[in-house]
């Protein structure tokens, strides 16, 4: 990613396989991490299995994106997380704190068991998109703030989406700890969203 981003952007491609993501990674100015989802069998796409900040939820995020950058096809799953008591831990995806915040992109992705899923801002940022995902999360899913410009979400599935991997869960019993712990989008200052299920 590093590489690709000092050449001036492009697309690193990872093919279906389980990823282990220990240490936070920054998706740098244009560029876009590339994986090969399929919605109906997200155990079977490229899965990154985030160990990455551990119950420490004000850690930095295991993926953070610049401007300009991207996330596309990918399957985030939290191996060592476990209900009825779910360990905290940072954002899943977060926007980057730099000057000229914009247009990051997240499509094509599943969450399957984040403590929080994405966040975007609160620092001054514009024109993202957030776009065909599908997201349990145990705490947050969304929050976006500080937006002053267009800000796209659309097609995002929020609700207890954990099983087929192992050690998942009875969906029943995600959907009663989402109910009674979590929120499904969180939104402050935004000048001007589009918001479209």
């Amino acid at each position: 990613v590093d590489r690709v981003g000092k050449t001036g952007g492009g697309t690193v491609f990872l093919p279906v396989g389980r990823y282990t993501l220990a240490n936070p990674i920054v998706v740098r100015e244009g560029v876009t991490l590339r994986g090969d989802n399929d919605p109906a069998t997200p155990a079977e796409s490229t899965v990154l299995c985030v160990t990455a900040g551990k119950g420490d939820a004000d850690g930095p995020a295991a993926v953070t994106v610049e401007r300009g950058s991207g996330l596309r096809g990918l399957v985030f799953w939290y191996p060592e997380q476990k209900l009825p008591d779910p360990v905290p831990y940072p954002w899943t995806v977060a926007s980057a704190d730099m000057p000229d915040n914009d247009n990051q992109t997240v499509e094509d992705c599943v969450f399957v068991n984040s403590w929080r899923g994405i966040r975007i801002g609160p620092s001054g940022n514009e024109l993202h998109t957030l776009r065909r995902l599908i997201i349990c999360a145990l705490d947050t899913g969304i929050s976006v703030d500080s937006t002053t410009d267009i800000g796209r979400v659309t097609d995002v599935k929020i609700g207890p989406f954990w099983e087929n991997f192992p050690g998942s869960p009875e969906a029943n019993d995600v959907l009663a700890h989402m109910s009674a712990h979590a929120t499904g989008a969180d939104f402050g200052r935004s000048d001007w969203e589009f918001i479209r299920g």
